[in-house]
């Protein structure tokens, strides 16, 4: 039994613009100029987007396709113009009144709309959103989305190894499946108590379990700058470093590749971003051969084509 949904709605979610990257990458600072732009509805890691696409080989597409564009548009689009699906906690990195003006987030909730309403303001409206797990699965969207906009941050791969050290990320600790599993629902294969998460081939199960927390750090690396390569013909490429050091130029260039204007909240925050030049502990050359080489060649390659 297949759900019915209406041309424009289908349309609405292959035409929605997606964020993605590394994590540590700025998806997040990009995230909320995004959704600060003029009629843009946009949406920090859509909690279902993971265990939905866990799930991706186990749907038929069409399936998959109907439960895609009813948690994006119903779940998330509707009710956020309704006011109901709205971040109003200030402190969040996605609080909505960081990004929009105090008469649009009232005018959500000056009465309950009715449904047919929301699909008539809903018109002119944008969805974005943005994971970075879904760098892993561009290929997969852009078959049952052909005109998803896709903008991909790409970050120096020796800062991005000194954040995920800072933070930890994959210490046997941090992936010990009994301290994992208070983050899940979330992908994952499991071996002798530790997570191998869902990025990692099977073939590379063995080196997982046994590498360092260094060499965890720089796999995942590896894997992001492979997956920016298979997709990069199909994205807006963005490199970080150049983001941070001119913001304004970086978003004129996205607003007239997307066709997108500032919004009430847009000048503000691009004020807030500011280059901070950090001491970086030289990761890359602690590696093994192979692996730095490997890494060093792909950011070759994604350098050249960012030029």
């Amino acid at each position: 039994m297949n759900l019915i949904y209406s041309k424009e709605i289908s349309e609405k979610i292959n035409n929605s613009i997606l964020i993605c990257g590394s994590a540590r990458s700025g998806t997040t600072i990009l995230g909320k100029l995004l959704h600060s732009l003029k009629d843009v509805e946009y949406f920090f890691e859509p909690n279902f987007f993971l265990p939905l696409f866990s799930k991706y080989n186990e749907l038929s597409k069409q399936s998959f396709r109907e439960l895609y564009e009813l948690l994006f548009y119903d779940q998330l689009f509707i009710d956020s113009l309704a006011g109901r699906n709205i971040n109003t906690n200030p402190f969040d990195d996605s609080s909505i009144y960081d990004v929009k003006s105090k008469e649009d987030i009232k005018k959500r909730h000056v009465k309950s709309y009715r449904r047919t309403e929301l699909i008539e303001i809903s018109k002119n409206k944008i969805i974005a959103y943005k994971h970075p797990g879904a760098i892993f699965f561009i290929e997969q969207i852009l078959k049952l989305f052909p005109n998803k906009r896709v903008i991909v941050i790409n970050r120096n791969a020796n800062d991005i190894i000194n954040s995920l050290l800072n933070k930890k990320w994959f210490s046997n600790d941090s992936m010990n499946v009994n301290d994992f599993s208070k983050i899940l629902p979330y992908p994952i294969k499991v071996i002798n108590n530790l997570v191998i998460p869902f990025w990692v081939p099977k073939k590379d199960f063995d080196y997982w379990i046994n590498a360092s927390e260094l060499e965890r750090c720089a796999f995942y690396v590896f894997t992001i700058l492979k997956s920016i390569i298979n997709i990069k013909k199909n994205c807006l490429l963005i490199n970080y470093e150049e983001f941070i050091k001119n913001p304004k130029l970086i978003l004129d260039q996205i607003l007239n590749s997307l066709n997108l204007s500032v919004g009430e909240k847009t000048v503000s925050l691009l004020k807030e971003i500011k280059y901070q030049k950090k001491d970086r502990k030289d990761y890359l050359s602690m590696l093994k051969s192979d692996l730095k080489n490997s890494i060093l060649e792909l950011e070759i390659e994604i350098s050249d084509f960012e030029k």
